[in-house]
């Protein structure tokens, strides 16, 4: 019964959105999830549903609270300048940037929009290792960021085999408007893409 009023009062206070998140951080959303699994919460049956329900509310506000924070452009770009910190903060880093997945593209690109070359490598890198969903929002970037860039992109896309850029990239090879480098640069991800 402890737990059922201590999950009570974590509904009823509405904590801050800082306080969930901590508390998600502290203990992972996986195991804030399990709270669905708890079939007997109390032994008055009142209390006990009125626990599952509240369960199920938390689950939600936790949810909500941590993809909110996960998606916010302030804190994604300050994780972005950390990137070339010292060891432990890019490392820290990388990890919540992966954690934001496809939300952080829009920002990364930004970031290597104002980038020399040099200094857009890891980004580069950064994006080698994103998960899955951030290959969307890369090659629709094709079409607004600069040609260095351009290129940049293309070489990511070719180093994780994203068979669903093949078109975007057909259209950037056929579209004599663009930038001569990129356009061949699009011509030989098709061939090492398709072999």
């Amino acid at each position: 019964e402890f737990a059922a009023k201590y999950l009570h009062e974590l509904i009823e206070k509405k904590f801050p959105d800082e306080d969930i998140a901590s508390l998600v951080d502290k203990v992972t959303l996986n195991s804030i999830f399990k709270l669905r699994l708890v079939t007997r919460w109390s032994d008055d049956k009142a209390m006990n549903e009125r626990a599952k329900k509240e369960a199920e509310e938390f689950i939600h506000l936790a949810g909500t609270t941590s993809m909110k924070r996960l998606q916010d452009p302030q804190r994604i770009t300050k994780l972005i300048g950390q990137l070339a910190g010292n060891a432990q903060e890019g490392a820290f880093a990388y990890k919540e940037l992966y954690r934001s997945g496809a939300g952080a593209v829009p920002l990364l690109i930004d970031e290597m929009n104002m980038r020399g070359a040099g200094e857009r490598a890891i980004l580069v890198d950064l994006f080698r290792k994103l998960g899955s969903e951030v290959e969307g929002p890369i090659i629709a970037a094709l079409d607004g960021a600069s040609a260095e860039v351009q290129a940049d992109l293309i070489d990511v896309l070719v180093s994780r085999g994203s068979m669903q850029a093949l078109n975007e990239l057909w259209f950037v090879f056929g579209d004599e408007r663009r930038n001569e480098a990129v356009r061949k640069k699009a011509r030989q991800a098709i061939a090492t893409l398709t072999n």
